[in-house]
């Protein structure tokens, strides 16, 4: 096959290409979708789900979290932070700020030694307590609105709670940790035969 015959075979590709693109174009035009302001129905579902059983969402309170790690543990899951911050005494910044001795310090305990957010320097004077530490563990951007931080946060109650044992360890003076709160005994129902009864 001669060069000429090169050509044919590529310009009818590319013209083909160009073809599809331009029908895309146009019909993207012609054919546009609209979101609709509301839905066009709406699936109300009763509080009892499929066979009576009603979803229950669990919060599990930092004294019972911490109490069911250990600082080993949040060793181990601290590596996911690691990339960013250092725990360790006199250990330096990262892309993050060094959290030795961070439980019940500061928000922004390193001050003008590290660069800190808008959102945490708002925050600056308020103390990193067990709570608000498990929150921002939890979720970063909802508990210190316009920080920095791009990771998404440990979902697992278990993990927050084994890395503030962890964390906590890291300090000169480690705070006594929070006692569990108290399980509250649920709250008795009728069954359908009692209720048809009464």
């Amino acid at each position: 096959m001669d060069s000429f015959e090169w050509n044919k075979i590529a310009g009818g590709v590319l013209g083909s290409l160009l073809f599809m693109m331009v029908v895309g174009v146009v019909s993207g035009s012609v054919f546009k979708t609209h979101k609709p302001e509301k839905p066009g129905y709406v699936i109300d579902a009763p509080a009892e789900a499929v066979g009576g059983v009603v979803a229950v969402v669990q919060t599990v309170d930092v004294g019972t979290a911490l109490a069911a790690g250990t600082a080993a543990k949040g060793a181990e899951v601290f590596k996911k932070c690691a990339t960013c911050h250092n725990a360790e005494k006199g250990g330096p910044n990262k892309t993050g700020p060094n959290l030795w001795g961070i439980v019940g310090n500061k928000h922004a305990h390193l001050g003008a030694a590290f660069g800190y957010s808008d959102g945490m320097k708002a925050k600056a004077a308020e103390a990193w307590s067990f709570d608000a530490l498990y929150a921002y563990l939890e979720n970063p951007k909802t508990a210190v609105p316009g920080n920095k931080m791009a990771f998404a946060g440990l979902s697992k109650p278990e993990d927050r709670g084994a890395v503030l044992q962890y964390l906590n360890s890291q300090s000169d003076s480690p705070l006594p940790l929070p006692k569990p709160a108290p399980v509250a005994a649920p709250a008795k129902t009728a069954t359908a035969g009692q209720a048809k009864k009464a």
